[in-house]
């Protein structure tokens, strides 16, 4: 700790004590008479003495202690004119002696003292030291501007990415998919099917490469940001909700994709079994969930209907079915038997064909969604598919290519990483599907290095990749000499099943 003191002021009872000793002199040589004698060496004494005091007194510092510069004064002037002259008393003009102040001098002594017996420690929050207070942020304008430019900022990031773009369409002029409302169609995943397939009662050899099945991700809550990248990356579409959902709902929609993707996972491995040789199932009939509006059979089939014979002829699955129109010229009139699916009862209905839409030869009726209703066999093993909560038909293709890898000693991948996507029948032909631009982007960044398409949707996926080696197939046959350029085993895709023919 660091203090300045002043030097200690003169004592004033010394001060009083030689006033008193001078003026006893002075009362002394005043009435005593000199005799001849001088009265320099008395003098001299005093005026000497006098001097020193008029400099203790004019070096005290102003304050409570009494001043004696004025007894002092008046003192001297009234000595003999040698003394006064060397107290300091100046006679100007024969005027009244003025005493002469000498000039002030103020002596400050600095000391410091420092307890050293103890830690040191900063100064408690109430002293002096600490009790500075800081400059407030606020008054700093430079902090200011920043805050609110910063703040400005991430709201209209936040905007970005949380206004839906149907406000901003309806407020531009011109017509967008957005001013109604739109779905964006973006990449989803690449998931591996291997984890998906449980079987019991059967050996099954885990492949040293991987299937992919695909997905899209549908969006129906389109934001700014989705708008701005749908017009600068091809793998982000957008779509109007009619499109998508027809007049379905979203919950609706939603409940659909799962029956598909249940109906795919069946057709899945009967198809994966009958390449394998196992007649699994009996075929007894083809159902579809739609129609074509405004197609020869809209307004006269019912969805959930079983096709069993057209002009007496059994259908027993899709094969059939396509074999009968593709021999029938448009315009011909067929009779169509139809099978309750709920009640069992049959009936009859008169249909005129149509021609096919994409150009295709023979007739056309205009159903969607096409099932195949089988009555599986009776098989000393089990197999399941676990798809979790995705939906929609288009794994079907990868699940069974999963199926003949898993229950075959062949590597059927030749250990490389390969996406597939395409619907499967229980014949084994493959399907178009939607969203293969997408697709084809999230398994791209899933690191795979083949991607196997419906053999007409290898433009749309080349649309949006350049790293992807794209091939695309009609059958299941086909998909299968894929996987042999790509050096699979596929010489023993054979079931070895004990006590169980296979065909």
């Amino acid at each position: 700790m660091t203090t300045a003191r002043a030097m200690p002021r003169p004592t004033t009872n010394a001060a009083s004590t030689m006033i008193a000793r001078i003026r006893s002199h002075q009362r002394t040589y005043a009435f005593r008479p000199t005799m001849g004698r001088s009265t320099r060496r008395r003098t001299r004494p005093i005026a000497r003495r006098l001097s020193m005091m008029m400099f203790v007194s004019s070096s005290s510092s102003t304050g409570t202690t009494p001043s004696i510069d004025g007894p002092i004064r008046r003192l001297s002037c009234s000595l003999p004119f040698a003394a006064r002259t060397m107290a300091g008393c100046i006679d100007v003009g024969g005027r009244r002696p003025v005493p002469r102040i000498p000039a002030t001098r103020t002596s400050t002594r600095i000391m410091t003292v420092e307890d050293t017996t103890g830690a040191m420690l900063p100064p408690p929050p109430g002293s002096p030291v600490a009790a500075v207070a800081p400059r407030a942020w606020y008054r700093d304008r430079f902090s200011v501007v920043v805050l609110v430019l910063v703040s400005v900022l991430l709201a209209g990031v936040a905007s970005f990415y949380t206004v839906p773009a149907q406000w901003v369409g309806r407020i531009l002029p011109g017509n967008s998919v957005v001013d109604d409302g739109a779905v964006a169609l973006k990449p989803g995943s690449a998931r591996p099917t291997v984890d998906r397939v449980q079987a019991s009662e059967i050996e099954i050899f885990e492949p040293e490469g991987e299937i992919l099945f695909t997905t899209v991700a549908v969006d129906d809550q389109v934001t700014i940001a989705d708008w701005v990248r749908a017009n600068s990356d091809d793998a982000v579409e957008l779509r109007t909700r009619e499109a998508v959902f027809g007049t379905r709902t979203t919950a609706e929609q939603r409940e659909r994709n799962l029956e598909l993707m249940a109906v795919s996972k069946e057709s899945a491995v009967v198809a994966a079994l009958e390449y394998l040789g196992v007649e699994a199932v009996v075929e007894s009939g083809v159902g579809f969930n739609g129609v074509v509006e405004g197609g020869p059979v809209d307004g006269l089939l019912e969805a959930g209907e079983i096709i069993v014979a057209i002009d007496d002829e059994l259908i027993t699955g899709l094969e059939s079915l396509l074999e009968l129109l593709s021999a029938a010229d448009p315009g011909t009139e067929v009779q169509i038997t139809l099978e309750d699916v709920d009640t069992g009862e049959l009936r009859t209905q008169p249909v005129t064909l149509g021609a096919h839409p994409e150009g295709r030869a023979g007739g056309f009726i205009g159903i969607m969604d096409v099932t195949v209703r089988a009555v599986d066999a009776d098989l000393p093993f089990e197999l399941d598919i676990d798809s979790g909560s995705i939906g929609g038909p288009s794994a079907g293709l990868a699940f069974t290519l999963t199926i003949i890898d898993l229950l075959t000693e062949g590597e059927l991948t030749g250990g490389g990483k390969v996406a597939v996507t395409g619907t499967i029948s229980a014949g084994g032909s493959v399907g178009d599907v939607g969203g293969v631009a997408q697709k084809a982007r999230a398994a791209e960044d899933a690191g795979a290095e083949v991607f196997i398409v419906p053999i007409d949707a290898i433009a749309e996926a080349e649309s949006t990749t350049e790293r992807l080696r794209i091939e695309g197939v009609a059958t299941l046959d086909e998909a299968i000499e894929v996987f042999a350029g790509l050096g699979g085993d596929v010489s023993e895709l054979a079931l070895q099943i004990d006590g169980f023919t296979v065909n």
